[in-house]
C-alpha cells in the first residue's frame, strides 16, 4: 500500500520530487509507457491504471484462483468527485469499514438510525438527522451528498452493458458530470 499511495501522491502532486515508494515522469515506467505523470487531480477513477503498479485487479478484483485467493477491488469504494467527505446516509458497509473508526459492532447503530424512528428501510423517516447521532467526525462524515453515482448493468445476447454515470443535483435536477459504457462478453471475469 505504501508504494501504491506514494504513486498515487507523486502522480498527482505538481513537483518531481520522488516520493520514498514514489516514481516521477523520469521513472522507467512512465519512459516505457511514453507519457509522464499527470501533476495534477484525477478525473476518474479508472485513470489509476495509468499510474504506476496500479493495477486492474487493485481496482476490480479477481476471482478466487487455485488456491481460493481473491482479490476484493476497491473501484467501489473510491471517487473522484465531491468533498472527500463520506455520507453516513447511502455509503456502504465495506466503505465505512475502511475507516478506522467503525467496527462492524458499531456500524449496527449507523445502520439502524438510517432506517429511522419505525425501524424500516424504504420508508419516509429514513436516514440519519445529525452527526451527533452516531458520533461521527463531521470532518471526514456527511449526511447529504449533491453527487450520486448510478449504475445500470444490463445484457443484450451474449454481451454484458454497464453503464456508470455520476450526476451533481443542482436544485432538484441532475446534471451529468461523468458517464463511462463498457461491453464485454457476459462470461467475463470483470
Amino acid at each position: 500500500w505504501d508504494t501504491l499511495i506514494d504513486c498515487l501522491e507523486d502522480w498527482i502532486d505538481e513537483d518531481d520530487l520522488h516520493g520514498l515508494n514514489g516514481a516521477e515522469s523520469d521513472d522507467p515506467f512512465y519512459e516505457e509507457q511514453g507519457y509522464p505523470v499527470k501533476n495534477g487531480p484525477l478525473d476518474s477513477v479508472e485513470e489509476l491504471l495509468l499510474i504506476k503498479h496500479w493495477t486492474e485487479d487493485i481496482l476490480y478484483g479477481k476471482p478466487a484462483d487455485a488456491e481460493g485467493d481473491a482479490i476484493y477491488g476497491i473501484a467501489d469504494l473510491l471517487t473522484v468527485w465531491g468533498d472527500g467527505k463520506v455520507n453516513l446516509n447511502s455509503a456502504t458497509t465495506n466503505l465505512l469499514l475502511s475507516y478506522a473508526e467503525y467496527e462492524e459492532w458499531e456500524l449496527e447503530g449507523v445502520m439502524k438510525s438510517r432506517k429511522g424512528l419505525d425501524g424500516e428501510d424504504g420508508t419516509l423517516d429514513d436516514g440519519i438527522r445529525s452527526i451527533e447521532e452516531v458520533n461521527a467526525d463531521g470532518s471526514k462524515f456527511k449526511l447529504q451528498s449533491t453527487f450520486l453515482k448510478v449504475t445500470s448493468i444490463g445484457n443484450s445476447g451474449d454481451t454484458a452493458y454497464r453503464i456508470e454515470t455520476i450526476m451533481q443535483m443542482q436544485g432538484s435536477r441532475p446534471l451529468i458530470v461523468y458517464w463511462n459504457e463498457k461491453s464485454e462478453p457476459k462470461n467475463s471475469t470483470r
